[in-house]
């Protein structure tokens, strides 16, 4: 029997899930994750915008479609048994227009998703920071603003889809 998934997923959809339900235990090549799952919902998902990000609304916008789309397809994925319910965006205190409450336990060096401002030609695509391999718990994952701001994944890997 085959499932299809009506939300077609794209690699960055695909790399939040795969690192955000990570459940292994932690060690010393990777860091202690506030993620837990309950009653179907993964739940204390910190995504922080790092400080040298300058202040852009619509980054905050692009970031909830990108994680409203990943639960979307994780939903589906798992035959609707797991989404993502509480996910927090962790801002620069350098942003001033932007209306926000302020931050209680969540840090930059604790998030599970960091948008950076790296652009270069090796690092413009998200990518997971990872020092135990492939399906092992990670560090976090890199999302790069340029990514957010104009998704070339195509040529990198295919059209995005199940």
């Amino acid at each position: 029997m085959r499932i299809r998934c009506k939300v077609k997923p794209t690699a960055p959809q695909l790399l939040l899930i795969v690192f955000l339900c990570q459940s292994e235990p932690c060690s010393c090549l990777s860091r202690p994750s506030n993620i837990i799952l309950e009653n179907n919902g993964y739940r204390n998902i910190v995504v922080a915008i790092h400080d040298s990000v300058t202040e852009d609304a619509s980054l905050i916008d692009k970031i909830k479609h990108i994680l409203t789309e990943s639960s979307k397809v994780l939903y589906n994925a798992t035959r609707k048994q797991a989404h993502f319910r509480d996910i927090t965006i962790l801002l620069p205190a350098s942003w001033k227009t932007v209306s926000a409450a302020s931050a209680t336990t969540e840090a930059l060096q604790l998030a599970d998703v960091i948008v950076s401002d790296e652009s270069t030609r090796d690092l413009h695509l998200p990518r997971a920071r990872s020092y135990r391999g492939c399906g092992q718990q990670g560090i976090h994952v890199l999302l790069p603003k340029e990514f957010l701001n104009n998704p070339q994944e195509e040529p990198y890997y295919g059209k995005a889809g199940i």
